[in-house]
């Protein structure tokens, strides 16, 4: 019953840290682009497509660190060949002819 719980609280952290970097990436976005933007087309315009831009990046920072942080748990939580040698219950049947 542990292990379930275990896990859920892994993913759970999982995706609070993904959401994390993604608002971390939305800020720098924002922040850094705005001040581009706003240097080469001035006004209005520039609000708009920093936030577009933001959100985008966002997003997409988001949706990474979920990725990385998935393959992570599963190649730690995969068991290796040496933990499962001879526990393999069809390869220790024997056959008889």
């Amino acid at each position: 019953m542990s292990t379930s719980v275990d896990d859920r609280a892994d993913r759970i952290a999982g995706h609070a840290t993904a959401f994390g970097v993604g608002l971390i990436v939305f800020m720098l976005t924002w922040t850094i682009g705005a001040a581009v933007t706003g240097r080469i087309l001035g006004g209005q315009a520039s609000a708009y497509l920093t936030m577009a831009l933001a959100v985008v990046g966002g997003f997409v920072g988001t949706l990474k660190a979920a990725q990385r942080l998935t393959r992570e748990r599963r190649a730690i939580q995969a068991p290796t060949h040496e933990a499962t040698a001879g526990t393999n219950p069809i390869a220790n049947e024997r056959v008889v002819s």
